[in-house]
């Protein structure tokens, strides 16, 4: 505008053709601020869903797992591989000690 010889007394007059460009940044980066955390939002709670059925699927898994050895222990017991828990051992000499 200077080089063009066209009139400048009124290039920082507050019209609103000045105001647009602060009031256009204003509005953009509000709406970016809400659309980031609404979209952070949303991710930790897909997050939060996932970590909750995974530990579901945990818990699951070690209740199938603690009844699967249980299960091994007690046939076990029936046939006499291991004591039985309450079961108390004979105090005495050991195996090593009768083979001398």
């Amino acid at each position: 505008m200077f080089l063009s010889g066209a009139p400048v007394d009124d290039f920082f007059r507050p019209t609103l053709f000045n105001y647009l460009p602060v009031l256009d940044a204003l509005i953009v980066s509000l709406l970016w601020t809400f659309g980031f955390i609404i979209m952070l939002n949303q991710r930790l709670n897909a997050e939060m869903t996932e970590a909750n059925e995974q530990l579901q699927i945990d818990i699951t898994q070690r209740k199938q797992a603690e009844a699967a050895l249980q299960e091994s222990h007690t046939k076990l017991e029936r046939i006499h591989i291991i004591p039985k828990r309450n079961q108390v051992r004979p105090r005495g000499r050991g195996c090593l000690s009768e083979a001398f």
